[in-house]
């Protein structure tokens, strides 16, 4: 019999156990003294053997390559960030490519689809929350970063764990930064090319000079190049990143000079120029250029308004904020990023997620209410509608007096995605004897569409572009007739660029795999209270290897 790798198992073990390694150590041992174990795993104490685990953790964040340890630290200037810890992506490509002849194969394959151009990284950056996420402790909010390539397979792309983990930072440390998320950002970029930062130095782990990773199949190594292709996240952390006043404030895009809002422009005389958020003609955009939002950053910073009212009300007319540590004040990175392009929003955020369909699900439910429909005649209706597997099971409470807003939904975006087929289905069956809702139906319709083709996934969904292009400015029109201007938010904008970001970045990226993967940061940080990051990203890479 083969000798038994007590190392090996040890992180096997680490990487299914949604427990702390105290209670796995204890587990261990008990069964060890009752005889169901006949190996001791390396530690004849509870205590020795939770340090043996601790040790298994760290075995591959402490691995070595020609880049490097796996995990690495970086000075983000602050005491409390002055050894960050990071897992260096040079070197955890290496890493993966050599002992995964899978992802070794995928990235050869990629690599000789796209020719000889640049790999298109992508950016994901989010906060989550351990615990009950209907009671968050924000105490322990962590920001996350992830990454990719836009060129990787369809599936890769929709599966969470082959997104790959940069680094985790509590929320309260974030803070600490100049700038916050931008600063972070920032920092971030130095580690993929190092070359474009302010400092200037060469580095061989550059991913525009190229890396090399081991290619299992020929046995020889595989050389890759990659550039900046974009941020993905919601716009709350676009606004972060960015520096940029778009979610909230009167100028809700980045990406067109003349959108604002509806109450910002009814404040205002008529205007050829301006339109508002009921425009949904995008031939009346006024398109920001990245040189425009340079010279504006340039500008905040070199103005010198020491008076707090007038620097704020400066700020709220350019729609930017004052960064002198943000990622766009740094002329050296400019070379690499185009905030206009490399704004990139996703399909989950614009449509399901306090989104489009949220809004337009509870309108449609208000207006059948007027009719007479119950929330009870709903949820009768979807109970006894036979959903696709795909889609999960069908709650009674979807259409609840409890979950339905005047013009939000209190449900989850994978909810609303099995909610959207369903109302539809109602909206035809039931509610076609109501003539005045048939361009209700029409604009919902319209709207299942849309994310019906964003369903297809990254790649499928791209030969549909032009048809969906269209499908969006249909619906902006009829939205905004339909409900009388009732419901118009920014993502209702937003939806009109998804289409475009598309094509800059080459797919139709969501972030439900980033948000799926948030769980397992979730469970890594339950248990994490001394040496948190350090704990918690150890804790990570091994079960991604794993």
């Amino acid at each position: 019999m083969a000798p038994r790798d007590c190392k090996r198992v040890r992180r096997e073990l680490l990487a299914e156990c949604s427990g702390s390694k105290s209670s796995l150590a204890g587990i261990l041992k008990k069964l060890h003294d009752e005889s169901f174990l006949d190996t001791d795993m390396g530690g004849g104490s509870v205590r020795m053997l939770r340090k043996n685990l601790q040790v298994a953790s760290e075995f591959y964040s402490k691995a070595s390559t020609m880049y490097g340890t796996l995990v690495q630290t970086i000075d983000l200037g602050t005491p409390s960030l002055s050894k960050w810890e990071y897992v260096h992506p040079a070197a955890y490509l290496r890493l993966l490519s050599e002992i995964s002849p899978g992802f070794s194969a995928m990235m050869a394959e990629t690599v000789a689809s796209i020719g000889h151009r640049p790999l298109k990284l992508v950016l994901y950056m989010d906060e989550c929350t351990p615990g009950n996420p209907l009671r968050a402790d924000k105490a322990r909010s962590v920001q996350s970063i992830y990454w990719c390539f836009a060129d990787w397979p369809q599936w890769a792309l929709q599966k969470s764990s082959v997104w790959l983990l940069l680094g985790c930072m509590r929320s309260s440390l974030q803070a600490e930064l100049p700038e916050g998320a931008s600063t972070l950002l920032h920092a971030v970029l130095r580690m993929f090319f190092p070359s474009c930062s302010a400092i200037g130095n060469q580095n061989r782990s550059d991913f525009r000079h190229g890396i090399f990773l081991k290619n299992g199949t020929t046995g020889s190594d595989t050389y890759v190049t990659a550039a900046f292709a974009g941020m993905i996240g919601d716009l709350k952390a676009h606004c972060e990143v960015w520096c940029c006043k778009t979610a909230g404030a009167s100028k809700p895009c980045m990406s067109c000079k003349n959108v604002v809002t509806v109450d910002f422009l009814n404040r205002r005389l008529s205007s050829e120029y301006l339109v508002d958020l009921k425009c949904g003609d995008m031939r009346r955009f006024d398109a920001t250029t990245d040189d425009e939002v340079y010279a504006i950053t340039d500008r905040l910073i070199n103005a010198g308004i020491d008076n707090d009212t007038k620097r704020k009300e400066l700020e709220q007319r350019l729609g930017f904020k004052t960064a002198p540590h943000g990622l766009l004040a740094d002329h050296a990175v400019r070379e690499i990023v185009r905030p206009i392009k490399h704004f990139l929003r996703d399909w989950m955020h614009m449509l399901v997620s306090h989104g489009v369909a949220g809004t337009e699900m509870a309108l449609v439910i208000a207006a059948l209410r007027q009719k007479g429909t119950t929330y009870e005649d709903l949820q009768r209706y979807a109970i006894g509608f036979r959903m696709p597997k795909a889609l999960g099971k069908i709650s009674k409470t979807w259409f609840s007096k409890g979950m339905v807003n005047k013009d939000s939904l209190k449900t989850f975006a994978g909810e609303q995605l099995s909610m959207l087929p369903v109302l539809m289905a109602y909206m035809t069956d039931i509610a076609s004897k109501f003539e005045d809702l048939a361009d209700h139906t029409r604009c919902l319709q319209l709207l299942t569409d849309i994310v019906g083709i964003c369903a297809l996934g990254p790649h499928d969904a791209m030969q549909h572009l032009n048809l969906m292009q269209a499908k969006c400015e249909q619906h902006h029109a009829l939205f905004v007739i339909v409900y009388k201007g009732k419901g118009v938010k920014p993502k209702l904008h937003h939806l009109l660029h998804l289409v475009e970001d598309a094509r800059d970045v080459g797919c139709m990226m969501s972030c439900f795999a980033m948000e799926r993967k948030h769980r397992v940061v979730k469970k890594a940080s339950l248990f994490a209270f001394r040496n948190f990051e350090h704990t918690i990203t150890a804790d990570l890479v091994n079960k991604q290897v794993q």
